[in-house]
């Protein structure tokens, strides 16, 4: 992860295999470019990942932010069962 990760990104392991990061002054597109970066170095590596992304916005708080995420890498995950 910290071959795509910024220095001002925070990378924290939440339990067993799950990760989060907090990207700093990102916008959409960039967090979206970020997203396809970690995928494909992932896979690189021969790691199967599903992952999540949401951006915090106005009237969210970051703990809503992280639970939006976690719901759409949950999506990514069943998704992925369905198309193996």
């Amino acid at each position: 992860m910290s071959e795509v990760t910024r220095a001002s990104d925070v990378v924290a392991r939440l339990g067993g295999d799950e990760f989060a990061i907090l990207m700093v002054e990102c916008d959409y597109f960039d967090s979206q470019a970020m997203l396809q970066r970690l995928q494909e170095t992932l896979a690189g590596h021969g790691v199967r990942a599903s992952l999540g992304m949401a951006m915090r916005k106005s009237g969210y708080d970051l703990q809503e932010a992280f639970e939006m995420a976690d719901a759409e890498m949950y999506r990514s995950k069943r998704n992925r069962k369905v198309l193996n």
